[in-house]
């Protein structure tokens, strides 16, 4: 059967709008309403501390296997299906398909190289692992597949490890803390202490992380169901998880290996050297 996949820079731009992104999932049963932490009143310090305690704790498993969909609206607008699996102290792997199993692109990250591969071009772009990837890809937004998986398992160590400048109430209860420096700019915590929102903004884009759909299962942490990423452009990119799972047990090499064909045309992944589509 014929491959069929969409342009470089489109699916470029689809696949770091998952990996930020970001992120939520519909038709989930109704869970017990949770306790609030905090009533009315008390400082933003004491649910600060039941965010970093519940979140940002030491995070014990290896592995995750996820599958989920990504919905993408604005300028161009579409809908893939993604498989994440991998180790979250990596190597990640990440798949992306259309509609009767058509491959949009193949991705790996390990600690020291992200490489995007697209079977219909004979293509694959790489860069080193970090912010710069998403940067060099034409989305200056400061998220990669480990944080991405992070994000859907619900630990934060490196967003709770910064100390927050100043934390302001919002009208419905929420706590809303800023940074005076790093990658994002403010996190919102509910009443429970439980994200649902992330700010940031690269040069003169912003962007906006909506965490949402929380599970509730015993001797885990939450974990979101659905993140929604909103930029400053008007596109939005919406990730909702279908399975996911957890593992002690780390992937063998060769599940995670990503093997290029022969004929395949590597390219640094930068925006000067992608053909225009």
């Amino acid at each position: 059967m014929k491959i069929h996949c969409l342009g470089p820079k489109k699916l470029l731009r689809a696949a770091f709008l998952l990996c930020i992104g970001v992120f939520l999932l519909a038709g989930c049963a109704q869970k017990a309403p949770q306790t609030p932490l905090v009533g009315p009143g008390l400082n933003a310090e004491a649910l600060w501390s039941q965010f970093t305690q519940t979140h940002a704790k030491n995070f014990v498993p290896k592995t995750l296997d996820a599958t989920a969909s990504l919905q993408y609206k604005g300028r161009r607008a579409g809908r893939v299906n993604v498989r994440f699996w991998g180790d979250f102290s990596r190597p990640l792997r990440l798949d992306l398909s259309a509609g009767f199993g058509t491959t949009v692109a193949l991705v790996r990250e390990d600690a020291s190289r992200l490489v995007c591969y697209y079977p219909q071009d004979k293509l694959a772009l790489y860069s080193h692992t970090g912010p710069q990837a998403a940067l060099d890809a034409g989305l200056p937004l400061p998220f990669t597949l480990q944080d991405l998986a992070l994000l859907m398992a619900g630990a934060y160590p490196s967003l709770a490890a910064q100390k927050y400048s100043r934390a302001d109430i919002q009208p419905n209860g929420n706590w809303k803390y800023f940074f005076s420096h790093g990658t994002v700019a403010s996190i919102t915590l509910d009443s429970i202490g439980q994200p649902v929102e992330l700010t940031g903004q690269h040069k003169t884009l912003g962007w906006t992380l909506l965490l949402g759909r929380y599970t509730d299962e015993e001797g885990q942490s939450p974990r979101p169901k659905k993140l929604e990423l909103r930029l400053s452009t008007g596109d939005i990119a919406i990730l909702r998880t279908k399975n996911f799972s957890l593992d002690s047990t780390q992937w063998n090499a060769k599940a995670l290996a990503l093997e290029l064909p022969p004929e395949t045309l590597l390219r640094p992944m930068d925006s000067r050297l992608q053909p225009e589509n």
